[in-house]
């Protein structure tokens, strides 16, 4: 069971979640990962994919240094990253 939201994670959405899931240009990775740990537990999934290749390195040290990416997917040139928050 789950609910989907909708939303512009930085102005429209309250709360903490288990899934977090970014699919759009690495700028509003970028933007939107400042504040993502506000909207995380312990055991929160964070999923940033349309991270085209070139960026990778700018998401990356935009990411909170609390945050871990424990996962890394790429297909032609774009890249999914999944992190979660270090134990």
């Amino acid at each position: 069971r789950y609910t989907g939201i909708k939303g512009n994670l930085a102005d429209e959405v309250n709360g903490v979640f288990d899934v977090i899931t970014a699919n759009i240009v690495a700028d509003a990775i970028i933007m939107l990962s400042g504040d993502i740990e506000k909207h995380m537990n312990e055991k929160t999934v964070y999923i940033m994919s349309g991270i085209i290749d070139t960026r990778l390195d700018n998401v990356l040290s935009a990411l909170p240094e609390s945050l871990e990416v424990v996962e890394q997917y790429e297909d032609k040139g774009w890249l999914c990253l999944v992190a979660v928050k270090k134990p």
